[in-house]
């Protein structure tokens, strides 16, 4: 951990911005939300621990206060939000369970304002020479940490993973091949789809969506998959999948997710390896789901039923092909 003296303005600024983000002066709290931005930006004066705690502030603000929007947009800012990364996952102790709260909230940050990055942004950050080094500390770290900090790591990776692939750059993919640390990523995956369980809570489900697309494209690649997923990891990813479609309510877009899973698990080598684990219980919940969208979709007709007709339509789709796909395997 660095051994910067952490400055008394800095510590009473934090302890006011708290203040600040319970209030409801907007003057107030559009003020507070630069004072903070500049901490976090401030890699060179500013402690990591300073850095941290306002980067929490501003995940506040953004997340759970719904009142503004923390944007990467200039060279700059993405310089300092991966150098202070790095500095993160080589300066902490994930073992020290103070330390490893630093890096889990740190993460979760760089995860919530990694949603909002436009394409011109996310070319910047992929250019960066200590973009693969981030990339390689993060899988790294995969195998040292506790489970909420792999979660929100793993958030982080889904997220670049999506953004690669908005820009047509592929850069973390084959580092999943090469780097130590990568037998961890198919726990790590399970371990950030049981964070984002029920009840999910609304400002987890974009990284449930990505994760689940990472998770997708692995399934899809059978070098990858033999190599990222085992076994066991498929039974937990399936008792996860049967969990979640079981729990989750209709209008939920989380349940077409993880309906969406189902086609590349029933595919995959690593299903067949385990037997076709749960197939029973997986037959019976997509037949119930067939039954209850199509009664739904037929009370919507009619007008009376209010559950979202999107997701509805989704459910119904996704259940339907993969009952009619995959009855060889399930029946």
């Amino acid at each position: 951990m660095d051994s910067s003296i952490i400055d008394n303005d800095n510590i009473r600024l934090l302890q006011d911005a708290e203040d600040v983000l319970l209030g409801t002066d907007r003057d107030a709290l559009a003020h507070t939300i630069s004072e903070l931005w500049q901490l976090v930006l401030d890699v060179i004066c500013t402690s990591l621990i300073v850095r941290i705690r306002a980067a929490a502030l501003l995940r506040r603000a953004q997340d759970e206060l719904h009142r503004h929007i923390i944007l990467l947009t200039n060279t700059r800012h993405i310089r300092s939000v991966a150098s202070t990364s790095i500095q993160v996952l080589t300066e902490l102790n994930p073992h020290i369970d103070s330390e490893s709260d630093l890096i889990h909230s740190w993460f979760l940050f760089v995860s919530s304002i990694s949603l909002h990055l436009d394409r011109d942004m996310c070319k910047v950050f992929f250019s960066l020479t200590m973009y693969p080094r981030l990339l390689k500390l993060v899988i790294e770290q995969l195998r040292r940490s506790c489970n909420k900090v792999v979660a929100s790591l793993m958030f982080c990776l889904a997220l670049f993973h999506a953004h690669e692939k908005a820009c047509q750059i592929e850069i973390l993919l084959p580092l999943l091949n090469e780097v130590d640390g990568r037998e961890y990523v198919g726990s790590a995956l399970l371990h950030a789809l049981n964070f984002c369980g029920r009840p999910c809570h609304k400002v987890y489900t974009p990284h449930l969506k990505y994760t689940i697309q990472l998770l997708t494209h692995i399934l899809r690649d059978k070098k990858m998959a033999s190599s990222l997923l085992f076994v066991n990891d498929m039974k937990i990813l399936i008792e996860v999948l049967l969990r979640e479609c079981v729990d989750m309510s209709w209008d939920e877009i989380g349940l077409v997710y993880y309906l969406s899973l189902l086609d590349p698990i029933l595919q995959s080598e690593q299903f067949t390896a385990t037997d076709k684990y749960r197939r029973d219980e997986i037959l019976i919940m997509l037949q119930g789901f067939v039954h209850r969208a199509s009664v739904n979709i037929e009370e919507a007709l009619k007008g009376s039923n209010t559950v979202n007709d999107s997701v509805r339509k989704s459910i119904l789709k996704l259940s339907h092909t993969a009952l009619l796909k995959h009855i060889d395997i399930l029946d």
